[in-house]
This record gives structure tokens, C-alpha cells and sequence, in this order.
């Protein structure tokens, strides 16, 4: 990256050496033909680099499997003709630390048919790495069981998973502040979540495990996890997120549980982790203020004012000027009307997938 640069900057000074010796007359489209020829070198020399470079992504973070697998979905979302507005409410927007700045440098080059090119490959070394997160089993093996401690930061929280543990892939650990800046995450034990599962079934009956789940449900999944506070925090397993496994596991292990078929972990029967996709749609009206400073060629100031004013031929509009100095946008409101289903839930994958328990049979 730091040649890349230097490559760039020489570049950039030769280029500024030539324009000064072009000829007075006419000089903009010889400029802008060395422009474009430069800007087609640093995309032919940089492809990937370059595009990870105007995104400010730290070079060091470019081959992070979380950091591909968002860009991935941004790549995706953007594909999809999704707007500015809905891009910077995502999860993958946000960890990957952009702005609309970052947001308008991909936007104003994605569609220069100098970049299609570079992005078709951006996108197969994208897929590439994803393809190879997957079939990975090292790397698989290793986010399941926890190994190699994490560094106490919020993307790789301290963990301490063994063998005798849920594994952590299996559901949504809670990660913990310790107030110092680290975050840990607290494993539950196999044999403490099949306590936990007794209990949830001594404690409530079959009329809240059916309000509590399928289509009848009228509440978040949250206040589920509240209601079974009392039952986890006799074990300890209070803010630890394994409330939603423990739940289903007493669901589909309720009748085994009870007559004593199933007496620990390994032989419940435990649903897998899934990813699931629901449509939605949302209908806002977006209240902007818009700033731009077109440049006017004129022998006299008022001349240029009344050009821009009594602009004939609509080349002073704003949306004429968005890549140039002087634009920017402040969003000053927007008024919804309501987020609503646009289609049915759809299973996209797994996460981790079902475990099947094994059954003794009763003597």
C-alpha cells in the first residue's frame, strides 16, 4: 500500500508539471485526458487496494473475515438499489467505521465504466474469501469451541470455552464490560444448561411455553428472557444470553425431561442455530437541505449571479453538482410511516447446526 501511494503521489506531480505546459487556448480536455488515463493506471495498478484505500479501511483489516463478510453485504445492498440512508443504519455500515463521505467516494466511482471492471474482481476476491471462510474447518472449529482466549476487545471478548461447555457458536453469548475497557464472555457448562432445562420446566407450565412461542406471541423475544430471569439466575446464567436455547431445548425435550428418558445435555435434542431473513418495507419522506457552489465562466460577477439564478438550461441544479467542491447534504428530518411485513420469513442458513441426542432406554 505505502508503494501504491508513493506511485500515486509521483504521479499526481508529473501529471501537474505537464498541465502547466499545455497551451492557454484550450487546455480542459487535454486535462481531462490525462485525468482519466491516471485514474485508469491507479486502478489498473491498485484493483483492490486502491478500492479498500478510498474506503479508509486499515490495510491490516482488509483480510478480516468479518470485515470481508461485511463488504460483502454492503456489495450486495448496494447492487440491490438500496439508498445512502438505509446503507448507514446497517450493522455491517457501522463496524466497518464509514461515513458519507466514505458512502459518496463509492458511490461516485462504482458506476465510471473504468471501475466495473475492478469491481467484478473486488467482488470474486470477495466470494473467494467467503468461499474459503466456509470450508475453512480450522477456522470453523476454532470460533465453536472458543479457542485461542480472544484479546478483551467487543469483536474478540476473552473466552474460556472448553469441551464441557455449550459451544459458543451455538448461540448469542452475552459479552460482559468489566469497566477497565475488556470485555469477557461467561461459558455455560453442558451440565448447568441441563439444570437450567429442568428447572424452566418445574417452574413454568404448558400454557406460557405456548404464549411464548409460535405466531401467537405478541412481544419480543427479550421479555421472554426476563420472564425466565428467576430460573437462571438460581444457576448463575443471568446475562450470559443463553436464555433463548435453554427455552427451545425445554420445548422440544419437554416430554423426555419429565419422565426421565433424558437425564443430561447429550441427549437432548437441541435445534440448530439458524439465520433467518424477513422482507420488510418502509415508506419515509426525506426532508434535506442541500449546499453546492456551481462555477461560472462570466466577465462580471453579477453576470455569473444572474446565470446560476435564471439557470435556462438546468446545468446550476444541484444533482449537476454532487461530485463536485462545495456540495453537501444535511438531513434536517424525515417522517415515517411505519415499518411492515413484505413477504414471509426465510431460512438463509445455519450457524451451528442441530445436535441429536442420544436415548437410553429405560430398564
Amino acid at each position: 500500500m505505502k508503494h501504491l501511494i508513493r506511485k500515486i503521489l509521483r504521479e499526481q506531480e508529473r501529471e501537474k508539471m505537464q498541465t502547466v505546459s499545455l497551451k492557454v487556448s484550450d487546455p480542459w480536455p487535454e486535462f481531462r485526458k490525462q485525468n482519466a488515463k491516471r485514474f485508469k493506471d491507479m486502478i489498473d495498478a491498485a484493483d483492490w487496494e486502491l478500492f479498500l484505500h478510498g474506503l479508509e479501511i486499515p490495510e491490516e483489516d482488509s483480510e478480516e473475515p468479518q470485515v470481508i463478510k461485511d463488504l460483502n453485504a454492503l456489495v450486495k445492498a448496494i447492487e440491490e438499489g438500496k439508498k445512502d440512508n438505509y446503507l448507514m443504519r446497517t450493522k455491517n455500515f457501522k463496524r466497518l467505521n464509514l461515513d458519507k463521505e466514505k458512502l459518496a467516494f463509492w458511490r461516485n466511482h462504482l458506476n465510471k465504466p473504468e471501475v466495473q471492471s475492478v469491481w467484478a474482481r473486488t467482488k470474486g476476491k470477495i466470494k473467494k474469501w467467503l468461499d474459503g471462510l466456509e470450508k475453512g474447518d480450522a477456522v470453523a472449529i476454532k470460533e465453536q469451541t472458543g479457542e485461542g482466549g480472544g484479546d478483551g476487545t467487543y469483536s474478540n471478548p476473552t473466552t474460556n470455552n472448553d469441551s464441557g461447555d455449550v459451544p459458543l457458536q451455538s448461540y448469542h453469548p452475552r459479552r460482559v464490560h468489566d469497566g477497565d475497557g475488556q470485555y469477557s464472555i461467561k461459558p455455560v457448562s453442558k451440565k448447568v444448561f441441563f439444570l437450567a432445562v429442568e428447572l424452566l420446566l418445574r417452574m413454568k407450565d404448558s400454557r406460557w411455553f405456548e404464549e411464548n412461542s409460535g405466531e401467537s406471541r405478541d412481544d419480543s423475544p427479550w421479555y421472554r428472557a426476563q420472564e425466565m430471569n428467576k430460573t437462571l439466575k438460581i444457576l448463575g446464567l443471568n446475562n450470559t444470553g443463553i436464555a433463548d436455547k435453554v427455552f427451545w431445548a425445554a420445548i422440544d425435550n419437554k416430554e423426555g425431561v419429565e419422565n426421565g428418558s433424558i437425564t443430561n445435555y447429550d441427549q437432548l435434542n437441541l435445534r440448530a442455530f439458524r439465520t433467518y431473513r424477513y422482507p420488510m418495507y418502509e415508506s419515509v419522506r426525506v426532508y434535506k437541505t442541500i449546499y453546492w457552489a456551481p462555477v461560472v465562466e462570466a466577465f462580471d460577477g453579477e453576470d455569473a449571479r444572474a446565470e446560476v439564478i435564471y439557470d435556462e438550461d438546468g446545468v446550476y441544479q444541484s444533482g449537476e453538482w454532487y461530485d463536485k467542491e462545495g456540495y453537501d447534504e444535511d438531513e434536517v428530518d424525515w417522517e415515517s410511516e411505519g415499518a411492515e411485513s413484505d413477504g414471509e420469513i426465510e431460512d438463509v442458513g445455519v450457524i451451528y447446526p442441530e445436535e441429536t441426542g442420544t436415548k437410553e432406554t429405560l430398564s
